[in-house]
């Protein structure tokens, strides 16, 4: 396995869990309703560094001017990531990479709407969406450009702080006493390793809370019998091997002990300098791990995060497969349970308040649902979503105390069984579909099998069907299998 000169094994990494699709997107553009934030270009001539899209096009967000001066609630939208140049390529020409083809406006949804039937305690509030055109999970401080960069800008660290002294100065953020800092995925990645730069910026005198949405990224492996506790788990192949690695583990070992470059210049006014003082220099990548941070984040926070994250499970980590065959079923449900057990365990120091600095009362929140999903979307634990917590954890106003910290459990595992996720929302499940199974699952749609039915008039069926069937992954022995079966037994609902 080789690294190409142009590439880095930490942004690859990087790259690779920025692949995301967020399930449940805080601001999202709704036809039955008018949008109501209204985008706001950076200027040209901003005194801050940075303010770049991929692509050289200006930085922006939008934003809803609100009744209550006092509250600003600021969201960071997500949409995955990119390591290599041809993916950052791909990506310039879109609007995860460029700003020339963003809608004037949007409508404003969760945490930013301003409707207070739906979101009383914020509605009135100042709010904020901040798009997504720089791939880095809006960490990145590089603004200029190189053959390092491929000649594109990753400033999305330097374009948000670039954000907030717009807003400072047009719309009144420093006169703000209460600021909500949100995001998904990507999004919320941003959210942990900005939030408290963006309390220094404020001053103390600012109460400045963050509200992550599915961006811890990523689990610490289960050191006691996989890798050592900085890395991420084993990737899935491996795991299923008996081995150890991942494709991360796999860049660093090539290093050979020689420190990883920092293109993106994370290094500079954004990871903790007590964390990158605790690594040895060439660990310095550590620093940007939320399992590894979090304990560094000073700011108060409410962590919404998926105990079995479908991403980082199927995608950008394990790489587990999605349509197993029969016989890998078995070993999907224990990687599955692995990377939950991972998670949880990574997830226990927010309970445990393992936090260099004490945070006051309530101290940080959790919202972690057995699920198998990246995002909580249409899941609740003990009857509640999470929307209702947040709002009583922000004000401290008591109410729901008992609600703040969530880490739902599995009851009904049987002694030696395997746990995998046991949320009640019918999406949580792991349900697998085996290339059978889809198979048969479209010749029934299409009529070509039925109970009992002839085995000829099935086949002749599927090849009267060939191009659809062989669409969903059916080839001539699925096809011959089904109909044999289904000859000889009941089938369908």
């Amino acid at each position: 396995m080789a690294i190409p000169s142009n590439s880095n094994p930490f942004y690859h990494y990087i790259g690779m869990a920025l692949l995301v699709i967020f399930l449940g997107t805080i601001t999202s553009i709704n036809a039955s309703n008018e949008p109501d934030m209204t985008y706001v270009g950076l200027p040209e001539d901003i005194p801050s560094p940075g303010g770049y899209c991929m692509d050289g096009s200006m930085a922006g967000y939008y934003i809803r001017p609100g009744n209550d001066p006092s509250l600003f609630v600021i969201h960071l939208k997500g949409g995955g990531g990119c390591s290599t140049e041809a993916d950052c390529l791909a990506r310039n020409g879109t609007k995860l990479g460029s700003s020339s083809l963003w809608e004037p406006s949007i409508l404003g949804d969760r945490l930013l709407d301003g409707n207070c039937n739906k979101n009383p305690d914020f509605c009135d509030g100042t709010a904020v969406h901040v798009p997504y055109c720089t791939s880095d999970a809006h960490m990145g401080n590089n603004t200029e450009l190189s053959d390092d960069t491929w000649g594109l800008y990753f400033d999305g660290h330097a374009n948000f702080a670039a954000i907030v002294d717009h807003l400072i100065a047009t719309f009144g953020l420093g006169d703000a006493t209460h600021v909500l800092l949100t995001g998904g995925s990507a999004g919320s990645i941003g959210v942990y390793f900005n939030v408290d730069w963006l309390a220094d910026r404020l001053g103390s005198d600012v109460t400045v809370k963050g509200v992550p949405n599915a961006g811890w990224f990523n689990p610490g492996s289960l050191s006691d019998n996989d890798l050592d506790g900085i890395f991420a788990p084993s990737d899935y192949d491996r795991f299923t091997a008996g081995e150890k690695g991942n494709l991360f583990w796999d860049s660093i070992q090539l290093l050979n002990g020689t420190i990883a470059p920092d293109t993106r210049k994370l290094k500079e006014g954004l990871l903790n300098k007590d964390c990158l003082a605790y690594y040895a220099p060439n660990e310095w990548w550590a620093c940007a791990s939320v399992h590894i941070a979090y304990r560094y984040i000073e700011s108060p926070l409410f962590n919404i995060h998926s105990q079995y994250d479908s991403n980082q499970i199927f995608s950008t980590q394990g790489f587990a497969p999605e349509n197993p065959n029969q016989s890998e079923i078995e070993s999907v449900e224990k990687y599955i349970e692995m990377w939950g057990k991972a998670t949880r365990e990574s997830l226990q120091q927010i309970l445990n308040n393992e936090t260099m600095a004490p945070k006051d009362y309530p101290g940080d929140g959790l919202f972690s649902t057995s699920c198998l999903s990246h995002g909580t979307f249409g899941t609740t634990i003990d009857g509640l979503t999470w929307l209702p917590i947040v709002r009583d954890w922000f004000f401290n106003l008591g109410e729901m105390t008992p609600y703040y910290r969530l880490m739902e459990s599995c009851d009904d595992v049987e002694e030696g069984g395997i746990e995998l996720p046991c949320n009640e929302a019918s999406h949580c499940k792991y349900e697998p579909v085996t290339p059978v199974m889809k198979c048969a699952m479209k010749m029934f749609e299409l009529e070509c099998v039925e109970s009992y039915g002839d085995k000829e008039e099935c086949i002749n069926c599927a090849k009267g069907n060939e191009w659809k069937l062989g669409k969903v992954g059916c080839d001539k022995k699925m096809v011959t299998d089904i109909c044999n079966y289904a000859e000889s037994n009941e089938i369908g609902n």
